[in-house]
């Protein structure tokens, strides 16, 4: 008789036990979501030293506590510290040199050592942390918008001449940041949780709050996001090059018809979120911006070097020709583009590309639902990014974190490689 190997169930909350050091590091985690994301904005919001000192201070006592040999298995992306670098050096030829270095400080310090903590975890641990927070934000979205008027609207920005704007955003600062931050959490939810009754409800629910935020940015997030989900699903159940060659080429197609299908609809659905045909004034603050860019178009005006203070003759006239007090230039590439500059804008593109190439080569191995979640994701923040600033700060952390955790997935394959096959059949399915 020949014995059968059994693949064992993937360890859940109630029978795995968490170190110390597991604990902690989940706590780092979300506490950079809540404060990079603004989570409870509304309520609290930390003073600047716990960015620039105290998060990254409680991220170096994690890594001190951490198992032997897990920092030499921290993967390092060497394109994101090219960006990252650059950054930092943008200082020097800053407009604004002061807020430029206030923002450096505020902002890589806690990202490295938030990405060298998420590089001694395991990755199942990690999808998990992400869900259980994800589940969390849900509901406090839910709690506080049906019971706290003020979380049914945002403070009027360049959209309108009114007091506020109508939408959900829990403790959330802007209904934008909600719904950005739920498109995201729906594809962990989507791509990690294994209890299907849990992951509907997860699922319906993150979906009915970003809905209900009125976010037209969230909301073509959320349509790109699915649709990216729903391809690679059918891309993966595609089992020869022939099949693929004819799913592609149906793809193509259907992406064709679609955006004539949808530039018909413009105009309905920009009505539908009270906008109007330059995006509530976006394509006026884009041209004006592009003017600058073409006056700097190597090295930007550096990091935070716009927009912040009002009296400098650069945000002045850039203020003066828009025709109001625009917050950021709303859209990723132009923000890079005005503050990094042209070399900026390609080292982030080679970043960004190294996240994709990463996600591909795992969409035919076990971590294929990890794949599956970062392509969506990139997908989603891509198209976003064009009407707000997604390639810097918070999201330039979040797209780091993707990285890293596909680069861990990559190593936990290889070593599961070079264990014997008794060992790898019997193990929990990544």
């Amino acid at each position: 008789m020949t014995a059968v190997a059994v693949r064992a169930p993937a360890p859940t909350i109630r029978d795995e036990q968490f170190t110390l050091h597991q604990l902690a590091a989940v706590a780092v985690i979300y506490l950079w979501f809540i404060v990079k994301f603004g989570i409870i904005e509304q309520v609290y919001r930390p003073p600047g030293a716990f960015s620039t000192a105290a998060l990254p201070a409680f991220a170096l006592m994690v890594l001190v506590i951490s198992p032997r040999g897990s920092i030499a298995r921290i993967p390092v992306s060497l394109p994101l510290l090219a960006v990252l670098c650059w950054t930092a050096m943008s200082a020097a030829w800053s407009r604004d040199p002061v807020f430029s270095q206030f923002q450096i400080r505020n902002e890589i310090p806690a990202l490295l050592t938030l990405l060298a903590v998420v590089g001694t975890l395991p990755t199942h641990l990690l999808r998990r942390a992400l869900c259980w927070m994800y589940y969390g934000v849900t509901v406090l979205v839910l709690f506080t918008s049906l019971t706290r008027p003020e979380s049914r609207a945002s403070p009027a920005g360049l959209e309108t001449d009114a007091a506020e704007l109508i939408g959900w955003r829990g403790l959330f600062g802007h209904k934008n940041g909600l719904g950005i931050f739920l498109v995201l959490g729906l594809m962990a939810i989507l791509a990690f949780e294994r209890r299907r009754g849990l992951r509907t409800l997860g699922a319906i629910l993150a979906i009915a709050c970003v809905i209900s935020s009125r976010s037209a940015t969230a909301a073509s997030g959320l349509l790109v996001a699915l649709m990216t989900w729903m391809w690679l699903g059918a891309l993966g159940r595609s089992t020869n090059n022939r099949d693929r060659a004819l799913f592609t080429l149906v793809s193509v197609a259907a992406i064709i018809v679609a955006v004539f299908i949808a530039l018909g609809l413009m105009p309905a659905f920009l009505d539908l979120y009270g906008k109007d045909i330059t995006f509530s004034g976006r394509t006026v603050i884009w041209a004006e911006s592009m003017k600058v860019v073409s006056e700097h178009p190597i090295l930007g005006l550096g990091y935070g070097g716009v927009w912040y203070d009002l009296q400098a003759p650069i945000t002045a006239g850039l203020h003066r020709q828009i025709g109001f007090q625009a917050a950021h230039a709303h859209n990723g590439a132009i923000e890079v583009l005005l503050e990094m500059g042209l070399v900026g804008l390609v080292l982030f593109v080679v970043f960004f590309a190294s996240i994709l190439r990463k996600a591909f080569v795992l969409l035919e191995t076990p971590a294929r639902m990890t794949a599956r979640w970062a392509l969506a994701c990139c997908a989603a923040i891509a198209f976003m990014s064009i009407s707000e600033v997604l390639f810097q700060s918070s999201m330039l952390g979040f797209m780091a974190l993707i990285w890293v955790v596909l680069a861990r997935s990559e190593q936990e394959m290889r070593a599961d490689a070079t264990l014997p096959i008794e060992t790898r059949l019997g193990a929990g399915r990544r």
